[in-house]
């Protein structure tokens, strides 16, 4: 059985290749054809050269964590207060999700870029998607409406040209596709900036909540520790030191321990408040650029040689498979004639 198999699939192999042979031209001028296209596609498609930008996201901790270790005295006081400062959380952010928001994708294709001509200052204009199309479509809409469509293309269209890569190092790279490498790398930079900023407001927006929070919580340890000064007092006023039973010693005890205590919250917070207001004022980098604006001197779309070979290849099996569409047609138009030729046959040799 095995061998009947392989006897018919050699006996096919044989009748395509004879098959192919017996129209060659067919087959060639497919090959012909389709190479053809592929090589004025690929010159006449326009060039875009990538620009990358390399940075280490600086993933920093929790701003209660950067105030060191008195911290952690403040949480073990503070606890039986309900004071919880040691979360443990990092603050995080996922660089595609900024890269690809819409706001920075409006702004890159709205925004008038300085190696843009003067007449399409921004993208839309120098995508030409403000002209109307084809078939004119949009004559329809209001200029609001045409205007939101055209920002919508564009962001759509520029989606396609933003790129993100995470190693696993933490190494990431930002590329961008444009026209022209200036451009690219003009675009680039803004991006570079714009993931700076976000971030960095992040970071300030939260280092400021922290210290909203320690001021308040420092206001009500102040009115706590003014409280337990006050019992402490009015109870040395009614109880002498000399003339204290025992039970008058413990609740001393317990009263001078409580001042102790909400005194250490408030110095401890007072502390930490401090410290707080340090961290705002510093300006701490958010990513380490490690390899700024990398421009490719050659372009990087379209890849000309590959496109050439695929429209080769795709002649090849495109003309193969033509010449067997033409030789199945060829067999079906045989048979119907000779089935024809049998009818007639049959029918003058039955009239006989």
């Amino acid at each position: 059985m095995n061998t009947d198999s392989t006897t018919r699939s050699t006996l096919d192999l044989l009748n395509i290749s004879t098959i192919v042979s017996q129209r060659k031209w067919t087959v060639t001028s497919v090959i012909v054809l389709l190479t053809a296209l592929s090589i004025i596609y690929a010159l006449i498609s326009t060039p875009l050269f990538r620009s990358t930008v390399s940075f280490y996201p600086q993933y920093q901790n929790d701003p209660t964590q950067s105030l060191g270790g008195g911290l952690q005295s403040l949480a073990a006081v503070g606890g039986m207060l309900g004071l919880n400062l040691n979360s443990g959380s990092q603050a995080q952010y996922y660089i595609p999700d900024i890269l690809f928001s819409r706001t920075l994708r409006h702004q890159l294709v709205t925004r008038k870029w300085a190696n843009l001509p003067e007449s399409t200052p921004d993208l839309i204009r120098f995508w030409k998607l403000d002209q109307p199309g084809l078939f004119g479509g949009s004559s329809s809409l209001t200029p609001a409406e045409q205007k939101l469509s055209q920002e919508e293309d564009a962001m759509l269209l520029l989606l396609k040209r933003l790129s993100v890569r995470e190693e696993d190092s933490g190494l990431t790279r930002v590329g961008v596709l444009m026209e022209s490498r200036e451009l690219a790398a003009e675009i680039n930079s803004y991006v570079a900036d714009h993931l700076k900023r976000v971030i960095a407001t992040h970071y300030s927006e939260q280092s400021s909540e922290f210290s909203a929070f320690l001021e308040d919580r420092m206001a009500q340890a102040m009115l706590d520790l003014t409280l337990s000064e006050e019992i402490l007092t009015e109870f040395r006023q009614l109880h002498l030191l000399s003339q204290d039973s025992a039970e008058d010693q413990l609740e001393r005890g317990r009263l001078l321990r409580q001042v102790e205590i909400n005194q250490q919250i408030y110095l401890t917070l007072r502390q930490q408040f401090e410290l707080a207001r340090l961290e705002e004022l510093k300006a701490k980098p958010i990513i380490m650029v490690l390899d700024e604006n990398e421009s490719q001197f050659y372009p990087e779309k379209p890849r000309r040689v590959i496109i050439v070979m695929m429209g080769f290849l795709a002649g090849i099996l495109g003309g193969i498979l033509l010449a067997l569409l033409l030789h199945l047609r060829q067999q079906v138009r045989l048979e119907k004639a000779r089935y024809r030729n049998e009818a007639v046959e049959t029918k003058s040799t039955g009239q006989e």
